[in-house]
């Protein structure tokens, strides 16, 4: 008879640990999961919505949108039965001059969505331009933190002046479809500040 209730006793707890991890990572919500670049660091901000939680949150990365990697795995239990929950987590060495992609991985196999973010370093130019050479369309990024107005201007090697722009953003989209392939100069001006770079942008069409 004991040992009918010893194993009775069993079967009850394998049964409420089974039902439990089933709710423990199933009924886990995700709020918010957003992503930014700051000196050549990704941020990932998280928000668990309230409700039952999860066993461990995990940051993955690809540059593919398949092969992903984890890149930073936060262990224990995730998320609160009673509140919401923020997490930020930060991928200190992204895939520089690539796309990276990245996801969530939060409990078993709850997955949030793929969220992709270009990552460039600039070294001692202040500037990327993304495509290089450029077919049609291409962006020039550079340093804008101050959101000030920037006067791009494109050049002829001859020094003809072909083409204005200006903007308060730090990238700039270049469309370039009628300006034929070869090799020309440009400026950035910041107008407040007056400080200026320059560089060569390749068109092959």
């Amino acid at each position: 008879m004991n040992k009918m209730k010893i194993n009775f006793n069993i079967f009850i707890l394998i049964a409420n640990l089974i039902s439990s991890n089933f709710i423990y990572t199933q009924n886990i919500t995700l709020d918010n999961f957003s992503i930014s670049e700051l000196d050549g660091k990704v941020y990932a901000d998280i928000k668990l919505g309230a409700g039952n939680t999860c066993n461990g949150i995990k940051l993955l990365r690809a540059t593919d949108t398949v092969n992903f990697q984890e890149i930073v795995n936060v262990e224990g239990v995730c998320g609160n039965s009673s509140t919401s929950t923020n997490y930020n987590l930060i991928d200190e060495n992204p895939i520089l001059n690539a796309i990276n992609f990245y996801k969530v991985l939060f409990g078993i196999d709850n997955y949030s969505e793929t969220y992709e973010i270009l990552i460039l370093d600039f070294q001692e130019n202040n500037y990327q331009i993304w495509p290089n050479p450029i077919s049609s369309n291409g962006t020039l990024y550079f340093r804008n933190p101050l959101s000030s107005l920037c006067e791009f201007y494109l050049f002829k090697l001859t020094g003809e002046q072909l083409l204005t722009m200006a903007t308060n953003d730090n990238k700039l989209l270049l469309n370039l479809h009628e300006i034929p392939s070869g090799t020309y100069l440009f400026k950035l001006l910041e107008t407040n500040t007056k400080s200026e770079f320059s560089g060569k942008i390749v068109v092959n069409h």
